[in-house]
């Protein structure tokens, strides 16, 4: 099954096989007995959403940051691009492109990806729960690329440290 995109003029864009869903979750629940994975809540993100979203931000190119939220009951979208900013809580750029997930509100429908780019975006996240590779808010890919680097780093020089030493003592120096 194809899932058709559409642009912000309803004019269609692309379309996106349904492989772009990276994994599954398992709930641990048969299906008749669990609620709707897919909106938890009036204002929480399902985790199987967030799931989704990780698998496309960890294939964002470096550079390009991303921000990701719930916009209504059933919609949530995600935003990337190179010049995306924040300043305080407010999510910025001249040009991002943008993701929306559209989960239906009706059983029978499926839910339906549309992709579309929105120029002078602008997003006010104040106490919203939002997800981002920029400033302190929870990040997609499970840690910041930084944090990663600097870990490595202090791995290798042990590493460095602790094989000069065994070498040291073993030969003399």
């Amino acid at each position: 099954m194809l899932s058709t995109a559409a642009a912000a003029s309803d004019e269609v864009v692309e379309v996106i096989p349904d492989d772009l869903v990276i994994e599954s979750v398992d709930l641990g629940v048969d299906a008749e007995d669990a609620p709707s994975p897919l909106a938890i809540g009036d204002y929480g993100v399902g985790t199987n959403n967030v799931s989704i979203f990780a698998g496309v931000a960890q294939k964002l190119p470096f550079g390009v940051n991303y921000v990701y939220w719930r916009d209504s009951q059933y919609v949530y979208k995600f935003a990337y691009g190179t010049d995306l900013s924040l300043s305080g809580t407010t999510f910025s750029a001249d040009n991002v492109d943008v993701i929306t997930y559209n989960t239906n509100s009706s059983w029978n429908d499926e839910p339906s990806y549309t992709f579309g780019s929105d120029s002078g975006f602008r997003l006010s996240a104040g106490d919203s729960l939002v997800w981002s590779n920029l400033g302190l808010y929870p990040d997609l890919t499970g840690g910041d690329v930084y944090g990663k680097i600097t870990a490595f780093c202090l791995v290798g020089y042990g590493v460095f440290y602790l094989l000069r030493r065994i070498v040291w003592r073993c030969f003399g120096g």
